[in-house]
């Protein structure tokens, strides 16, 4: 059985979008600003789930880089 996908759980302030090709015949996942995720889908909810992915990829507080600093005062 298929999950239904909530899309509204994380903010979408580029505006992705699923738009279908209908030269391709497939699903491309677009922003407002023309922007194109890379993957083509040939269903629906499997872009539905790609851009869920990615929303909630982005929605996610960055990760420091590096080495953690040393605690020199014991």
């Amino acid at each position: 059985m298929v999950q239904t996908i909530d899309l509204n759980d994380f903010p979408n302030t580029s505006g992705w979008h699923i738009i279908h090709n209908a030269d391709r015949m497939m699903y491309e996942i677009k922003s407002d600003n023309g922007r194109v995720l890379s993957g083509t889908f040939t269903h629906r909810k499997l872009a539905e789930k790609h851009l869920y992915d990615y929303l909630s990829k982005m929605s996610q507080p960055k990760k420091p880089v590096g080495r953690p600093k040393k605690d020199v005062n014991p």
